[in-house]
């Protein structure tokens, strides 16, 4: 079976990729495997890396015709170039996130799935919640992508949440296909072991002390203004310690950026933190494994594949309550969890883990095993079954 699926960025292809990239990567190559004949439509919004290394399987089209236009633009002419581009390939079925609407107008005759990730007007909702003033023409951007996020959501034959968290944030705004499922996100497990144990240490990590580190993008909407002042309380106890921000700076304004979290340390703390920016490859993987604690304490998250990849690094786990999170993680079994924006409660267990390597251990040990549930071959069989199926046949979540 044929299925095309709109992505704005995939690993290994784009310079820049998140969870999203990586997981999508992982699990279209089990789905080849599988029979299915994955095509990708690339809408890059970011550089292409010189030499790509394709997933095994996967047929790469890439536009990148619009990518020069502002934000408010792209989304309206990405979703009627892709129309084009499924009219003329005719795949058997469209597997989209609802991300980017790029499947708003997508023929009605082919099957459409949408698959819940994280919309624009999700992403928009919590960091107004953190206070982040948003310029005209992101405000622009939100209401015409919101828009046809809403009516590819609306249009689908099904919808695949990646958590019960984003399923239910949609149920609750407008009503959902009556077979909404949950089907897991997927990590390269093998891979991510691998670059843990083996891979270069990226550039400008810390040649001595110990460190804690934020994983993810340095925005808002990732609690980077979080761990910077949890830091200033954490550093109190521990003299040695240093902050590491791995991840690349989002797309919320300056004041959300590195210059703006790193004003929020005291300034005597200042020499001990440490951005490393986008860190490509399997580097992320060793970053996490060589960190004493990672700390991932986003104010909401659809599922969070970036706690996947710390735990099958073997390292310490510090996450958020309330969202996607919560399907996999469990405080005090194979992670610890803390309420969202709470940088008292997050410097209070940070600290308490550095202070006990017993607990550290056990929750280390514990997620390892876990992990592997949540290796791409698995999902994928799920995940095949759940968009394959013919629709309405049952309203059970895949969990």
């Amino acid at each position: 079976m044929k299925w095309l699926i709109p992505l704005s960025e995939l690993a290994g292809v784009t310079e820049l990729t998140g969870g999203v990239g990586r997981r999508y990567a992982a699990v279209l190559a089990e789905l080849s495997a599988l029979g299915v004949e994955p095509i990708v439509a690339l809408y890059p919004d970011t550089r292409l890396v010189e030499n790509p290394e394709l997933p095994p399987g996967i047929q790469l089209d890439v536009d990148r015709r619009w990518s020069w236009l502002p934000s408010f633009v792209r989304p309206v002419l990405r979703a009627v170039m892709f129309r084009r581009r499924a009219a003329k390939i005719n795949p058997d079925l469209i597997f989209a996130p609802e991300w980017l609407g790029a499947a708003a107008f997508a023929p009605s005759r082919i099957p459409l799935v949408t698959n819940l990730v994280t919309g624009i007007e999700l992403m928009t909702e919590v960091e107004d919640s953190a206070g982040v003033a948003g310029s005209w023409r992101r405000s622009l951007q939100t209401r015409i992508q919101g828009a046809l996020e809403r009516r590819q959501v609306r249009c689908s034959s099904r919808t695949i949440g990646c958590s019960v968290a984003i399923t239910n944030w949609y149920k609750a705004r407008f009503k959902m296909p009556d077979d909404a499922q949950v089907v897991r996100n997927c990590i390269d497990v093998e891979r991510v072991r691998a670059g843990a144990s083996t891979a270069p240490l990226p550039d400008g990590w810390p040649a001595q002390g110990t460190v804690l580190m934020h994983a993810g993008r340095v925005e808002a909407r990732k609690g980077a203004h979080i761990s910077a002042l949890a830091f200033n309380l954490i550093a109190r106890k521990h003299p040695g310690l240093q902050l590491v921000f791995a991840g690349a700076r989002g797309h919320t304004l300056p004041e959300w950026g590195t210059d703006g979290v790193l004003s929020l340390i005291d300034s005597d703390l200042r020499d001990r933190v440490v951005f490393l920016g986008n860190v490509r490859g399997d580097a992320l993987y060793r970053a996490m494994a060589q960190a004493e604690v990672c700390m991932v304490p986003s104010l909401w998250e659809a599922f969070g594949n970036i706690a996947l990849e710390v735990k099958a690094s073997r390292t310490p786990l510090v996450v958020t309550s309330g969202s996607g999170f919560d399907d996999f993680c469990q405080d005090g079994v194979d992670a610890r969890v803390v309420p969202p924006a709470d940088e008292r409660a997050l410097a209070h267990v940070v600290s308490e883990m550095l202070e006990d390597p017993e607990q550290m251990r056990a929750l280390t040990q514990r997620a390892a095993i876990q992990v592997d549930d949540f290796s791409a071959v698995s999902v994928a069989q799920d995940l095949q079954r759940a968009v394959e199926a013919s629709p309405h046949v049952d309203g059970q979540y895949l969990e």
